[in-house]
């Protein structure tokens, strides 16, 4: 059936018939991965892009999964141990600047981090401190950056029919 629904998708394309044959693809992807231990085979690419992006057809749900990886990474922080220093210094005589303090984040600071590690902006006054913080930031480096390439995609798709 895999075959069939390529081949089928294949011709609506030659013949400009971009929304059937963006069905027919799907088609073809899924009967894939329903092929594999009735669909829920996590160790399998094809489960993962199915989840993440319908086969890179549905923009709406690969934003969705985006703001969902900043979101759970997010709260990650919330839990993990910063080195959080002043953003201003302060020159004035007499006026001493505070010292950094280890804390944890609260969800504001943690959702800007999340932000700001997903576009691969680096924080000089926001320091991994633990392991596990350290962790979390470069899992985020890899995962939302594939997820958001994956919405280019859904978003080149829906253009190019």
């Amino acid at each position: 059936m895999t075959k069939t629904c390529w081949q089928i998708a294949d011709n609506y394309e030659e013949n400009k018939g971009y929304p059937i044959a963006s069905w027919f693809r799907q088609m073809a992807m899924e009967s894939k991965r329903l092929g594999d231990i009735k669909g829920y085979k996590l160790n399998s690419l094809h489960w993962w892009y199915w989840l993440s992006s319908l086969y890179g057809e549905s923009w709406r749900r690969a934003l969705i999964v985006l703001m969902g990886i900043i979101f759970v990474f997010a709260v990650l922080y919330t839990q993990s141990n910063f080195q959080v220093c002043p953003i201003e210094k302060s020159n004035v005589p007499g006026n001493e600047q505070k010292p950094c303090e280890i804390r944890t984040l609260n969800l504001s600071e943690a959702g800007r981090h999340s932000l700001a590690t997903a576009t691969f902006q680096n924080i000089e006054y926001r320091k991994p401190f633990t392991g596990w913080s350290e962790l979390w930031i470069i899992l985020e480096k890899i995962f939302a950056p594939l997820q958001a390439a994956l919405l280019a995609l859904a978003i080149r798709r829906k253009f190019m029919r």
